[in-house]
């Protein structure tokens, strides 16, 4: 190195060769040398940094003193201006970017640089508007619009609000998308890129789960108690099929099997079978259909078929007569569901519309008429 600069020295500046003597002529050249060495070094380390071409390509100086950002999918951008806490931005920029990976995007800077055929699908602005308040601002280049809230932070522990402001960040972009979903919404701007397009059916499906949720199928066999004021008193079970067609509203169907209480007559007993049939509206008074407690009113039709069978004393002749009895319900019950099981307990009474009757002689004996009360037990599983 020390003859490379030498050279350089004598070529450039041939009066400062160095010469015998005295220590004071060391003096004279030694500097010479040592900085034509400098200045050699110097223009060789220039004309290597010339030669190199940058991987992006020629930049302005203010351009290539920012981070680059190598975004490996579609991506977004963030400015956070206004007056963050110390040390705030960085914990934002991290949760964000750490919630848009779930959902399948990168997330760049805005002040730093990105390749130059690459653009975000979004712009995001986090900007501290007033003590505790943080405006969030998305503009969306798939859709053309500009969309903001604001969350106030004052009431959250300081360490979880870069999380909460993420979260809002996140829900208000793919809100903005939502709108690819609508039937009449007008063409987008730019064709959504993939990412995009997974998260809108992503949100879709979630939709269809939430809806399906909340209005649940529910197959049932219930343990029914029935008394009329004609006199009979009815034990069995139903198997209930239910549809709740709103979140409030529902629909059942039941059908099943009774059997009476023998009744004793002058001369001789009465049994009777029973074929039932219900349809009944529910209402929810509160609670939720799917999960955990909930009170209903109940309205609807109910339709038994009832045989008659005599069993006559010795001597004594008897028959079998079979009717149609049908009555308007009311009721109210208390259900409770956990998982995909569900209790449920109710009560109620009817109104006869058609009554049948167990004659003797002419007379009524028993019957399936006047008030009917009625009570169920039952246990569900949702299907």
């Amino acid at each position: 190195m020390l003859s490379s600069g030498s050279g350089f020295a004598h070529a450039g500046l041939g009066a400062a060769r160095p010469r015998r003597g005295p220590a004071r002529a060391g003096w004279t050249s030694r500097p010479v040398v040592l900085l034509g060495g400098v200045i050699a070094l110097s223009l060789s380390a220039a004309s290597f940094a010339a030669a190199q071409t940058p991987e992006e390509g020629t930049v302005d100086a203010s351009a290539e003193s920012a981070p680059l950002c190598r975004p490996r999918r579609a991506f977004l951008s963030v400015r956070l201006p206004g007056a963050w806490v110390p040390g705030q931005r960085g914990a934002v920029v991290a949760e964000l970017r750490a919630a848009l990976r779930v959902q399948g995007f990168d997330l760049c800077l805005a002040d730093g640089r990105w390749p130059e055929d690459r653009e975000p699908v979004a712009q995001l602005a986090l900007e501290v508007r007033r003590a505790g308040v943080v405006r969030i601002v998305v503009r969306d280049v798939v859709t053309d619009k500009h969309v903001w809230r604001e969350l106030p932070l004052a009431e959250m522990p300081p360490d979880s609000r870069p999380l909460a402001v993420a979260i809002a960040a996140d829900e208000l972009l793919r809100a903005s998308w939502a709108e690819l979903l609508l039937a009449d919404a007008p063409p987008p701007a730019e064709e959504p890129p993939p990412e995009v397009r997974a998260v809108v059916e992503r949100a879709a499906e979630q939709v269809v789960e939430r809806e399906t949720a909340a209005r649940p199928w529910w197959l049932s066999l219930a343990f029914a108690v029935e008394r009329y004021g004609g006199g009979e008193r009815h034990l069995g079970g139903s198997l209930r099929l239910e549809r709740w067609v709103h979140p409030r509203v529902g629909l059942r169907l039941a059908l099943g099997a009774r059997g009476g209480l023998t009744t004793d007559g002058q001369r001789g007993a009465i049994e009777s079978r029973v074929l039932a049939g219900d349809l009944t509206l529910l209402g929810t008074l509160w609670g939720d259909p799917s999960d955990g407690p909930q009170a209903v009113v109940l309205a609807g039709l109910a339709v038994r078929w009832v045989r008659f069978r005599g069993v006559g004393d010795e001597g004594v002749s008897a028959r079998t007569d079979a009717g149609v009895a049908a009555f308007v319900r009311g009721g109210a019950g208390l259900r409770w569901a956990f998982g995909p099981l569900r209790l449920g307990l109710e009560a109620g009474l009817g109104a006869p519309i058609a009554g049948v009757a167990a004659l003797e002689d002419g007379e009524a004996v028993t019957a399936v008429s006047e008030l009917e009360v009625h009570g169920s037990l039952s246990l569900g599983v949702r299907l």
